[in-house]
């Protein structure tokens, strides 16, 4: 048996109209939990990416807020310049066309699941000097392109 942990949470209005029918709240709340994790990992997103696209994407989306899902839309990475552009390109050794045009295939569920990704990246518990993102996502049941 998984040990259970008792925590706050605050909901919307929206989340809070759509669950207030259960009878219990708390279990409701962990079962659509459970599910969303399910989603994500069945998505693999990841396998998408090599490990320094990954890695580039986090670095991009860094201190992005995405607040709704009904808020999301296709990632679009910022270049001003062509040369805004080549210098991504020799830093992260990646290709942005390609790269921008894989993000724009990305179905709303695919996208939803890289972005949970980039946040999990960002994460306090996760962010240590020299950690071994490809282990550690792994670790996690993902896969890169490239791994």
């Amino acid at each position: 048996m998984s040990e259970k942990q008792r925590t706050t949470i605050w909901l919307s209005d929206s989340i809070r109209k759509t669950i207030d029918n259960y009878k219990n709240v708390s279990n409701r709340l962990a079962k659509v939990c459970d599910r969303y994790l399910r989603i994500i990992e069945l998505t693999n997103t990841l396998e998408r990416f090599t490990h320094q696209e990954f890695l580039f994407l986090c670095d991009e989306f860094n201190g992005t807020i995405w607040e709704s899902a009904t808020q999301i839309r296709p990632l679009y990475i910022y270049c001003e310049t062509e040369k805004d552009v080549e210098a991504k390109e020799n830093h992260w050794k990646i290709d942005i066309s390609d790269l921008q045009r894989r993000l724009n295939d990305l179905t709303l569920i695919e996208t939803i699941s890289l972005i949970d990704l980039i946040e999990f990246f960002w994460t306090p518990k996760q962010v240590k000097k020299d950690a071994d993102w490809a282990e550690i996502l792994t670790e996690c049941g993902f896969k890169f392109k490239d791994f």
